[in-house]
């Protein structure tokens, strides 16, 4: 037994050299404060605000499609052409529909035509020739009247036969026929055309604008106008391929409509109203920052996302070229508050039971307050109640703090390690 204890104390010997033991001192861990980092909680402004992404969208966009159908006869565009509102963009080829409509505008003309004439009246040229033609007539009764007289007596005295009688008697009672249609039609002249008649004409002018517009709609199915000015995005034909009906032409959209267009999540949602002023960047335009204010908000909210569609327009320079599909980098202020207590994100802790609490350091002990926040913006808390502007808050080290706790506060020299300034003197500290 005496060999083994021997043996142990040479073979510990050279490590009790190397290990000072101090007799009766407390050891250190016991008695040494936490280190931490502290900062002021400062009074300030701070701002509530949202980032998202979006892009850019033509709000006035079409596809221009027919309901006829029939070989293109007409469709130069290609994908990039400006067209001017009420261009020429695609026509199809169906004659007869043409022709339709040339019958229908002419029969349109004539009938108006007609009505013209009628409310114009009787011209005193018309008047003047039906005059001449009763005076005609008038001379024409009297030489048949005589004639006839004549030649009864003849017949009368056996020089004429009986049948020239007959004949002569024909030809005066046709002339006073003659005589009394002359002066009825110079009576009708003279009166003028009757409400009766010019209503009548009315109607058939009615009928032929409606004939005539039938056949123009007919044939403008064949003559496809550009709705506004824009820009041809894609063209889906080519002169002499076959249209048919619904099929898609040409894709248009209006470059002046550009908007952007985001989602907004659910706890903003209600916050945004049409006016509403955002900021917008585009990673087409690095550094430059556009504003842009909402036109339009959507009513619903996107039950997968649980989003509000916005949509915004940009107020840019008109020499910047946008283009539909460009992405957006969203910025919107809500509200800001001032002179309220704003301290770091990272001072506040969460109990177990949900509430909100910090440490601030007060004649060298961690003290803990219970605090109510408000807007978290950019690592940024508002505190409504509990703090005070210029308290010291602890930043770090905070998680291993109790109530009352004694601490040591940590401060930072650029190019000089962090050393633990002891700020208070420990209980039991006897010098």
């Amino acid at each position: 037994m005496k060999k083994i204890v021997a043996f142990m104390v040479v073979f510990l010997l050279p490590f009790w050299k190397n290990c000072p033991v101090v007799i009766g001192q407390t050891p250190a861990a016991k008695n040494k404060a936490a280190a931490v980092k502290v900062v002021e909680a400062r009074i300030s402004s701070i701002t509530e605000e949202f980032t998202t992404t979006g892009s850019l969208i033509a709000d006035n966009s079409v596809t221009i499609r027919s309901t006829a159908e029939g070989p293109v006869k007409f469709c130069p565009w290609r994908e990039g052409d400006r067209v001017s509102k009420g261009e020429k963009l695609v026509e199809i080829d169906r004659p007869l529909y043409q022709q339709e409509m040339l019958v229908a505008e002419a029969n349109l003309a004539v009938a108006k035509a007609k009505l013209a004439d009628l409310v114009a009246g009787t011209r005193r040229e018309e008047i003047a020739q039906a005059k001449e033609l009763v005076s005609q007539r008038e001379d024409a009764l009297l030489f048949a009247e005589k004639d006839h007289e004549r030649i009864s007596s003849l017949v009368s005295s056996g020089a004429l036969p009986a049948e020239m009688e007959e004949k002569s008697r024909v030809s005066f009672v046709k002339a006073k026929t003659d005589l009394a249609a002359a002066k009825e039609r110079l009576a009708m002249l003279k009166a003028g055309p009757t409400r009766t008649e010019i209503a009548v004409q009315k109607a058939l002018v009615d009928e032929a604008e409606v004939k005539a517009a039938m056949a123009k709609a007919k044939y403008e199915e064949c003559l496809l106008l550009a709705p506004f000015s824009g820009i041809v995005t894609k063209t889906h034909i080519r002169t002499g391929d076959l249209a048919t009906p619904r099929a898609p032409l040409i894709d248009l959209i209006d470059p002046d409509s550009l908007i952007v267009r985001f989602a907004v999540p659910e706890i903003y949602a209600a916050r945004v109203a049409v006016g509403h002023q955002i900021e917008v960047s585009l990673d087409a335009y690095p550094g430059q920052t556009f504003t842009a204010s909402v036109k339009r908000v959507f009513a619903d909210l996107e039950k997968s996302t649980r989003t509000r569609l916005i949509e915004a327009r940009i107020e840019a320079d008109q020499s910047l070229e946008l283009l539909p599909g460009m992405f957006a980098r969203i910025k919107a202020k809500l509200r800001t508050e001032n002179d309220t207590v704003v301290i770091p994100d990272e001072a506040v802790l969460s109990t177990p039971r949900g509430e909100k609490i910090a440490f601030i350091v007060a004649d060298g002990r961690a003290v803990q307050k219970k605090i109510t926040t408000g807007i978290e913006q950019q690592k940024m808390i508002q505190v409504l109640e509990g703090l005070s502007g210029g308290e010291k808050v602890v930043t770090e080290g905070s998680r291993s703090l109790k109530d009352k706790m004694e601490v040591t506060i940590i401060t930072s020299t650029p190019g000089v390690s962090e050393n633990p300034i002891k700020t208070t003197t420990q209980a039991g500290d006897m010098r």
